[in-house]
């Protein structure tokens, strides 16, 4: 996979060394610097947020199919 950017085609190892610092320096939902990052390092933290994203819809509907009485002991 190459990506064309900044004027010029990023190989296949720089792609993945570009992933791996995002997902080594970049903590999910912290703001993104759009303009000031390189485009394959702000794919990978929007890919970090949607991982997050996902994680969090699913323990909200496994959490909201938990039985609980009112005092908050599982039934």
């Amino acid at each position: 996979m190459k990506m064309w950017v900044w004027g010029r085609e990023l190989n296949a190892a720089e792609i993945v060394e570009f992933k791996q610092y995002a997902r080594d320096n970049y903590t999910a939902g912290d703001r993104i610097e759009r303009g000031h990052w390189h485009s394959v390092y702000v794919a990978e933290c929007d890919a970090i947020n949607a991982e997050l994203a996902d994680l969090l819809d699913s323990y909200s509907a496994e959490l909201a199919a938990t039985p609980y009485d009112v005092r908050g002991d599982l039934i």
